[in-house]
């Protein structure tokens, strides 16, 4: 998924730079969806709960994020540091959800 979003990434030309990158947004919040219901899958009724609350603080504190960032930077580049926590937080559940089994 990263190079397929780096690949995307560079061969935008400047004009498509903007599509590009919503593209790759696009794949990473559906990419972390999906892994957090992989996890809400596995999960027993009681602790279900809890999976909820921590998809819903960490998409809180990623919109926080997103908005510090996009005041102290251009667009670009808090678009490339949120799409790189995205994937941080993409792989860090991929790697929890792989480990357990």
């Amino acid at each position: 998924m990263t190079q397929y979003a780096a690949t995307l990434l560079a061969s935008a030309d400047e004009s498509n730079s903007s599509r590009a990158q919503k593209q790759i947004r696009t794949l990473w919040e559906t990419e972390l969806d999906s892994l957090y219901s992989e996890w809400l899958q596995r999960a027993p009724v009681e602790g279900q709960g809890a999976i909820i609350a921590a998809q819903a603080t960490y998409l809180k504190y990623l919109a926080v994020q997103e908005t510090v960032l996009q005041q102290q930077c251009d667009e670009e580049t808090a678009s490339l540091q949120i799409d790189a926590e995205l994937a941080r937080q993409c792989a860090s559940l991929c790697s929890m959800l792989h480990n357990e089994q």
